[in-house]
């Protein structure tokens, strides 16, 4: 009795280990997301962005430049995040002709 549990045992393990393998090797290959570090560069741009301390002028560009990343990645709500900042930032200015998107 306890032989036949032990076979069925491994015969369930080794089943379940080749399903794995298997659904691993064909599975669709997984969208490119951008990896941490790339974040990372993109998001100091939005933190520079928010800093009280800079020129309005400087934390646009930076804005932008965080807009642009998020554009190459085409990551939805780091664009909405870039285009909100952008916003906000060109009406400090007072360039309000330029904060409207088409």
């Amino acid at each position: 009795m306890k032989l036949w549990r032990v076979d069925s045992f491994f015969l369930f393990l080794s089943r379940r280990i080749c399903l794995y393998v298997l659904l691993i090797a064909f599975s669709p290959l997984k969208a490119q997301t951008p990896s941490i570090k790339k974040l990372d560069s993109i998001s100091h741009y939005y933190s520079l962005s928010n800093t009280d301390s800079i020129a309005l002028e400087e934390r646009l560009s930076y804005a932008t430049m965080f807009l642009e990343g998020a554009m190459k990645y085409k990551q939805d709500s780091l664009i909405y995040l870039g285009l909100m900042r952008k916003t906000k930032l060109l009406g400090g200015i007072g360039d309000y002709e330029n904060a409207i998107v088409d």
